[in-house]
């Protein structure tokens, strides 16, 4: 009897269990599709580099490829693995669906007739190696290999285009500066063009942010992509259940290779501690290099001379993106399609802080601008379509819902307008003619809280500052009356400080706001410095230290905005010195007291780049996301 129970127990569990041993013995259903031609239409390999690293990729081709078809290549290097392998459920899930998300960033690519290549950089995801600092020399040469070695393959025509998001942003727009003759656009997507301003803007170390990024760094290095993503306890179980790891290299050998990868991983250098020390731009880190090493601006020859034309898209509120791509547009003679959005980092959501209805057409990234980066792509590999503009940006203005393109940006009708502080903590456009001081402690619990534009760097999670008038209320703050008629600030505002500090370290946080009709204090943008720094080369050589009690101008400069501030609404400057979300605090212990100077002689006041409301200097577009 106990044999009859156990065998109409056992049968029934083992015919259930079956298909499930089965889907985890199987390869996911693309690497078992063939293109026309007979190729794998997905394959993960290791490719040599010349000091015998071994770098992972993974190479998907059109199923529609015909034997002897050479076509042109789209290239993404990250930090952030290439290729996750599908769970149990997910390979379920593929069985029933050719549209599942793991598949969804190369579908595009394939519909368009390219190959698609994702190459874990050395030091990450099942590559060999480590790394030393993010976008070392070493890693852009290795690009340069991946793309003689995909010159090579019987599938290429010889052409080859960089894309990507964030990190993968900054290594296609380094791939610009290879000088190979392969190379014929690229589409740096959210990059940070200058590192040092996401690390330490202003010469603040922007402590918190590079722990959390060297937290989850870690993790994916060690291949727990579950801890990356912030996953534990039983939620653990569920997640492998979708995403089982990093896609090792196909064969038997794959998985040992993977783990011994991993192993070399240990190796890599902490963010934070190569980062912990620097407040300039060319400050070295312990690896030897400075952040300009490894910024857009030390390779701006290399890829000058290339001529490459780039596709570009930032957010207004991404951290410090977007005085990035305005300078690269701005400096770089290479042709250059700018878009300058309403999203978060990544393009995951819109936001505009100033604007509470729903835009017209203005949505996430994804869907409209893919269709032209396909478009960029697909005329400058030769195969078609309208050539796109050399020089055009296309910018959303905050408060208005509206995107414009145009030239140039700022435009060049732009002029400055200026308000002064005065006593009382009124802003005004006239200067009072006495001279007259403000003292202020500096309230160190500050914060911009867990949604500002620093945070969704590490996810591309939504930005929402909410009324700031409760933390105004810990800031020097100077508010204008209302507006007699709306005013378009358009580029980068300057606060102007005249002032003395009773310690010889301390920092400035600058916010820009709009006091609407209901008395909520809006976010528009900031700018962040820190004592002796100075706010245009951020170069160890132009810095200048200064005494306690020393009266001296400092001029902040906060990130370019694109806003429209509302007739009645009043402008309001808010003065800090410490932001508690992120920031290292300057000094790290004790109390620190400013005296502002203002009017007489005292130039202590707000200047905003103005564009007049009879001129915008662009066309708007009706249709966007």
């Amino acid at each position: 009897m106990v044999f009859d129970m156990l065998y109409a127990v056992i049968i029934p569990l083992a015919v259930l269990l079956a298909p499930v041993l089965l889907l985890m013995l199987l390869p996911p259903v693309y690497k078992m599709h063939k293109t026309a031609g007979g190729q794998r239409r997905n394959s993960s390999l290791y490719i040599t580099m010349r000091d015998g690293v071994r770098i992972a990729v993974d190479v998907w081709l059109p199923l529609s490829l015909k034997e002897g078809e050479r076509i042109p290549t789209v290239l993404r290097s990250t930090r952030y693995v290439r290729a996750i392998e599908p769970g149990l459920y997910s390979r379920l899930l593929l069985r029933f669906s050719q549209k599942n998300a793991l598949m969804g960033e190369m579908l595009p690519w394939e519909a368009s007739g390219f190959a698609g290549v994702l190459m874990d950089v050395r030091g990450t995801g099942a590559s060999f190696g480590s790394q030393r600092v993010s976008w070392a020399p070493d890693e852009i040469e290795d690009i340069r290999e991946v793309i003689d070695w995909i010159t090579q393959q019987p599938w290429s025509d010889g052409q080859v285009g960089a894309y990507g998001i964030s990190y993968h942003g900054n290594t296609a727009e380094y791939t610009a500066a290879l000088g190979h003759p392969a190379v014929r656009a690229v589409a740096p997507l959210f990059s940070d063009y200058d590192p040092y301003m996401l690390a330490c803007p202003g010469g603040v170390l922007s402590e918190g942010f590079l722990r959390l990024w060297q937290d989850s760094n870690r993790a994916l290095d060690d291949g727990d992509i579950a801890k990356a993503k912030g996953v534990s306890g039983f939620s653990t179980i569920l997640f492998k259940l979708m995403y089982r790891g990093i896609q090792p290299v196909d064969g038997r050998g794959g998985r040992r290779l993977l783990k011994q990868a991993i192993k070399e991983h240990a190796h890599n250098a902490d963010v934070l501690t190569e980062c912990g020390e620097i407040q300039c731009r060319d400050d070295k880190m312990p690896c030897g290099l400075s952040m300009q090493d490894t910024s857009s601006l030390h390779y701006k020859a290399e890829i000058e001379s290339g001529n490459i034309p780039m596709f570009v898209a930032v957010g207004l509120l991404d951290a410090a993106t977007v005085d990035g791509a305005v300078e690269r547009f701005n400096s770089f003679c290479n042709p250059q399609e700018l878009y300058i959005g309403p999203w978060t980092h990544s393009g995951k959501a819109y936001v505009d802080t100033l604007f509470d209805g729903q835009p017209q057409g203005v949505g996430l990234f994804r869907p409209f601008l893919l269709e032209r980066i396909i478009e960029f792509f697909t005329y400058h590999f030769g195969k078609g379509g309208s050539k796109p503009p050399d020089k055009l940006v296309r910018y959303y203005t905050m408060g208005e819902g509206v995107m414009r393109e145009a030239a140039m940006f700022p435009p060049a009708e732009v002029n400055e307008k200026s308000f002064h502080f005065q006593q009382e903590g009124a802003l005004a456009e006239s200067r009072v003619s006495h001279p007259f001081t403000l003292e202020h402690m500096m309230d160190f619990t500050v914060s911009t809280g867990r949604r500002n534009r620093w945070f969704t760097q590490l996810s591309g999670g939504n930005i929402d500052f909410g009324d700031r008038s409760e933390q105004d209320d810990k800031l020097l703050t100077f508010t204008s009356v209302p507006l007699d008629e709306d005013v378009r600030i358009m580029g980068k505002p300057v606060v102007n400080l005249t002032l003395s500090v009773d310690a010889a370290e301390s920092a400035f946080f600058v916010y820009l706001e709009a006091v609407d009709d209901s008395g909520c204090s809006r976010y528009i943008t900031e700018g962040i410095l820190c004592s002796g720094v100075d706010g245009e080369s951020f170069i160890r050589a132009d810095m200048r230290m200064h005494e306690p009690g020393e009266v001296r101008e400092v001029a902040v400069r906060l990130f370019t905005v694109s806003a429209l501030i509302s007739k009645g609404w009043r402008l309001r400057v808010a003065i800090g010195g410490h932001d508690s979300s992120l920031f290292r605090r300057y000094p790290k212990e004790g109390d620190v007291s400013i005296v502002l100077h203002g009017g007489g002689a005292f130039n202590s006041s707000l200047v905003l780049p103005v564009l007049p409301m009879s001129m915008t200097n662009a066309e708007q577009i009706d249709t966007i996301g």
